[in-house]
């Protein structure tokens, strides 16, 4: 089974008790497949069992929709890196949108556009000697070339020595409430706000 073949409907997949029957909607489709995501979001196919003579179905993703889902973790990963390497051109060309903004006011943060996080995380990570953002519990809802996503993030930091010799760590945990768009190089982040669950020392 190739893309090609999904796209426009082959399937050529034979099993002794499934076969795949493939579910578009109109409405969809009828809109073209001129822009990326659109035609295919609710482009979907289920898994037809007969068991006993009865008919049992499972709906599967098509791989448009499982593409965004693994394109968008990468985000979230890009973000994590760029931000732990202080690699802060990678959050300008590979993480947000040109006209992306931010909410980190629960951390004591800016509100604002990408240049006002800039301005505030380039200074704030000089302080530590290292970082943690550790993203888990993905969870995406796509609409087209729109998507919002909640993205839980643990983050151990330790700070840079004292004069005695002592790097103190933080721990934080926080979700990232998002809002991505498709551009021409593909997912951005739109919008990002966060919400502080706990933060403590150790």
């Amino acid at each position: 089974m190739t893309f090609a073949d999904i796209v426009i409907g082959k399937i050529s997949i034979s099993h002794p008790r499934f076969r795949f029957e493939e579910i578009l909607d109109q409405s969809s489709s009828s809109k073209g497949m001129t822009s990326v995501g659109q035609g295919l979001t609710k482009h979907r196919f289920i898994m037809v069992g007969i068991d006993g003579g009865n008919r049992r179905t499972a709906t599967m993703l098509n791989l448009q929709t499982i593409s965004d889902r693994l394109e968008l973790q990468d985000l979230a990963h890009c973000y994590a890196r760029a931000v732990d390497s202080c690699d802060f051109e990678a959050l300008v060309n590979d993480v947000f949108a040109p006209d992306g903004t931010i909410d980190f006011s629960a951390i004591g943060g800016p509100v604002g556009d990408v240049d006002a996080m800039l301005a505030w995380v380039r200074p704030g990570m000089a302080a530590y000697g290292n970082s943690h953002h550790l993203m888990a519990n993905h969870y995406f809802k796509i609409d087209g070339d729109r998507a919002t996503g909640r993205v839980m993030c643990y983050n151990p930091m330790r700070r840079l020595p004292d004069e005695n010799g002592i790097g103190a760590i933080e721990v934080h945990g926080h979700y990232y409430v998002d809002e991505y768009s498709r551009t021409g190089a593909g997912w951005r982040i739109a919008s990002r706000r966060l919400e502080l669950t706990y933060s403590f020392d150790v």
